[in-house]
């Protein structure tokens, strides 16, 4: 088991978080040298190596012989632990946002004064507003995302948001390979694409569904080199997952220091995360 950065679009992050994205296909390294497999022939993943070959029966046992065909490994394994990079920006809460409460941390604590100058990050798919740990360490690392690009809290890319940061964390729980056409209409529902509403192309492609049709125009939209279009029928992984309810006992255990502290104005000295008063 590793924790490995994944990264998704904000329709993606919303489905997510929706419960309506429970799958993910992706390009491997390297697309095998072959349009079809010989007859008999499918991928399987050597147990021994954890690579996908091509077989013509279960790798290792008796009679099975193994084309020259491989995927390779795959970028995620059973069992890991992946972190949602998504588009953020660091954020420092005005007395206005404070007093209004505009996202929701009185209320989510059930705080009857609000805190001032709580810093966080702002997450661009839908807005939420996540208060950070309050150590300074978190302070240093939040100090470090608000200078992104010419600093003040401007737009961090989901490349390069930082794993701390990530509010999304998903238990990858099946691996296996096809071709990006063999899509069923229940694995497109699972991939977060649906009627309506979609974030795919709507436009109606020729001998595919509509369900399809969305399904390819989300496809192609995400700028997919030439030879891995959906029109070029690529082999690519699929993984499932399913989301976890990540670190809600550590992060439950942190609002209460938050919250303690929040009334403690001496806390200011340690980091700047804590609360201070009005300007």
């Amino acid at each position: 088991m590793s924790e490995k950065g994944i990264l998704f679009t904000a329709p993606m992050v919303r489905a997510i978080l929706a419960g309506t994205k429970t799958q993910t296909r992706r390009l491997p390294k390297h697309q095998p040298q072959c349009r079809e497999l010989p007859a008999g022939y499918s991928f399987r993943r050597d147990d021994r190596t954890g690579e996908w070959n091509a077989f013509n029966g279960e790798p290792h046992e008796r009679g099975t012989s193994r084309a020259g065909f491989t995927m390779g490994l795959p970028e995620y394994g059973v069992g890991d632990r992946l972190y949602v990079r998504e588009a953020c920006r660091a954020h420092e809460l005005t007395d206005q946002e404070a007093n209004d409460d505009t996202y929701g941390v009185m209320e989510r604590r059930g705080l009857e004064l609000p805190l001032y100058g709580l810093d966080g990050v702002i997450y661009l798919a839908d807005g939420v507003f996540r208060e950070i740990e309050s150590t300074v360490e978190a302070a240093e690392a939040w100090g470090t995302l608000n200078a992104y690009g010419r600093g003040d809290g401007r737009t961090v890319p989901s490349i390069h948001m930082p794993k701390w940061a990530a509010r999304l964390w998903l238990d990858v729980t099946a691996v296996r390979c096809e071709r990006l056409q063999d899509i069923t209409r229940k694995d497109i529902r699972a991939e977060g694409v649906g009627l309506p509403p979609s974030p795919g192309d709507t436009k109606f492609r020729r001998g595919l569904s509509e369900l399809h049709s969305q399904w390819a125009g989300l496809w192609d939209s995400l700028g997919n080199e030439q030879g891995c279009r959906w029109d070029d029928n690529p082999m690519v992984w699929v993984y499932h997952f399913k989301k976890r309810e990540s670190n809600e006992s550590s992060r439950a255990e942190s609002d209460a220091r938050v919250s303690v502290r929040g009334r403690n104005r001496k806390a200011k000295a340690t980091a700047r995360t804590y609360t201070r008063g009005p300007r």
